[in-house]
């Protein structure tokens, strides 16, 4: 029969069929779910977002120092870093994270040498430093705070640099 949808209380001649009682439980737990799910979204859209960045064990830095600029649409960023026990030239994928409330940006880094580091920590940190400069243009207004994650021996570490810029 055309337009048999297969529903209990099926239309007749165009009024309005009761649904039935499964029916009525379905429609009702959709609709809690989709509550539920709205709330849940509303609650990590509103949630602060400076905290450190997901997925990577934070570690702290042995040594560290961030120099962050804006000059005209340009925001550089540099500095080194040395982490306890671990070797820098095995730090692989350094990245600048830039963290603020409503917004996240991830940078790959340019690695540069530092002989000074180097004669003050030991040799393997000789690629400690690195440096990064990014067009502002491309970054929402607000207030960043700066980390550097990267992968070392397989593992991700993030480090949060003690550093915020802000962009208005």
């Amino acid at each position: 029969m055309p337009g048999n949808s297969g529903f209990a209380g099926e239309r007749v001649n165009g009024t309005p069929r009761f649904c039935s009682r499964s029916e009525a439980v379905i429609i009702f737990s959709i609709m809690i779910l989709s509550l539920a799910a709205a709330a849940l979204f509303y609650l990590y859209m509103a949630a602060p977002r400076e905290t450190a960045p997901s997925g990577f064990t934070p570690i702290e830095p042995q040594g560290s120092l961030v120099k962050a600029e804006r000059s005209g649409s340009t925001v550089s960023i540099s500095g080194w870093h040395v982490a306890k026990g671990q070797d820098s030239s095995r730090q692989l994928e350094k990245e600048i994270v830039l963290l603020s409330r409503e917004a996240c940006y991830a940078y790959p880094v340019q690695y540069i040498e530092r002989p000074d580091i180097a004669e003050a920590y030991g040799s393997r940190f000789l690629r400690s430093g690195y440096a990064l400069q990014a067009d502002s243009r491309f970054l929402g207004k607000g207030r960043y705070r700066l980390y550097l994650r990267y992968v070392y021996n397989g593992r991700k570490f993030v480090s949060d640099l003690n550093k915020e810029i802000i962009l208005e």
